[in-house]
């Protein structure tokens, strides 16, 4: 029940209450992934309309990483302004203990974050593949 504690909401939990913190948490995922995604698309937009040959490569490093400064500044700015993302604060969610004091503490958690994302989609990519 480690998960349920670091909600500040569902601190005293019953057993029946379980499903519908996984439904929110799964709510916040895709919530924040349509936000994240959105930030993509307009970053995308604003580098093509910038571009000189008005078209990105395929597989160009610098627009990756264009893209990923701009969900980990999403990220970044939430949790240090608010504690919350946009899809925590449409759900009620807080995190407990979790307000950054200063901006590379909270760029620091980010960074771990999707790290930590990358490595396990990484690792997860080999239990597919044939």
């Amino acid at each position: 029940m480690p998960l349920c504690r670091a909600f500040k909401n569902h601190v005293k939990m019953k057993k029946s209450h379980i499903p519908l913190l996984f439904f929110k948490l799964i709510a916040v995922v895709v919530y924040d992934g349509l936000v994240m995604f959105g930030i993509a698309l307009f970053l995308s937009l604003i580098t093509v309309i910038l571009s000189p040959q008005h078209e990105v490569p395929p597989e160009t490093l610098w627009f990756q990483l264009i893209i990923l400064a701009g969900i980990s500044a999403y990220i970044t700015t939430s949790l240090k302004m608010g504690g919350q993302t946009l899809g925590m604060k449409t759900w009620k969610l807080h995190w407990n203990g979790l307000k950054p004091r200063s901006w590379p503490v909270a760029f620091t958690l980010v960074t771990l974050g999707l790290a930590g994302a990358s490595a396990l989609l990484t690792a997860s990519l080999g239990l597919f593949s044939g």
